[in-house]
């Protein structure tokens, strides 16, 4: 059956607009902050890390969609399986960032 499984498309896609909401929702608010440079690139780099995050996760998406729809499961599944560990590594890793000297 090459329909596939609509609804962890659907899934992951309303997981990766979540996580692009909560990486966007607080821009403003700290771009309207009084920072000194130093500090205001660390928070852009920290943000670009976020934007990181659902890049990868956009990347999981697709991948689980083709996984969907693929005959052959096992070959399509390689990718997801790579993308996902790689969103994974990234969105663990990003919020000690601020730790580092």
């Amino acid at each position: 059956d090459s329909t596939g499984d609509w609804s962890s498309d659907v899934c992951s896609s309303d997981l990766t607009i979540t996580d692009f909401l909560v990486v966007m929702l607080p821009i403003p608010t700290v771009l309207a902050l009084k920072l000194p440079t130093r500090q205001r690139i660390v928070l852009i780099f920290l943000f670009g890390a976020g934007f990181a995050v659902c890049i990868a996760g956009s990347f999981r998406v697709y991948y689980t969609y083709c996984l969907n729809t693929s005959y052959d499961k096992t070959w399509a599944a390689y990718p997801v399986w790579i993308s996902g560990t790689i969103e994974l590594y990234l969105g663990v890793v990003r919020p000690f960032t601020p730790n580092c000297p």
